[in-house]
């Protein structure tokens, strides 16, 4: 397991979007001003672990993605979670027929 923060906006299976690829159990922090994608299945054997998110994670339509902690989503500076387009303040999208299966 590792903790991985983002390095620059991008898909998020790419390992340039986290300097390393991920694997089962990571947790991840995906840093204000990035946009990370998730495009694909992504059902690892035991899930990922805590996701916390101050830029913006986006599901893509027919993704889908296996969470077994939590995913934690900070707001601007007031620090409440407010959504909207901004990829500076925390955001989770989800496109239509997109799946997130939280394990833990």
């Amino acid at each position: 397991m590792a903790a991985r923060t983002s390095q620059q906006s991008g898909n998020f299976t790419a390992s340039a979007t986290w300097g390393g690829t991920p694997a089962d159990g990571d947790t991840f922090t995906i840093s204000a001003g990035h946009v990370v994608t998730s495009s694909t299945v992504d059902m690892p054997t035991n899930g990922y672990g805590d996701i916390t998110i101050h830029g913006c994670w986006s599901l893509q339509s027919g993704s889908q993605f296996k969470l077994n902690g939590r995913a934690t989503v900070h707001g601007g500076e007031s620090n409440v979670f407010t959504e909207g387009e901004s990829d500076s303040a925390g955001l989770l999208e989800m496109k239509d027929n997109s799946e997130l299966v939280i394990k833990g």
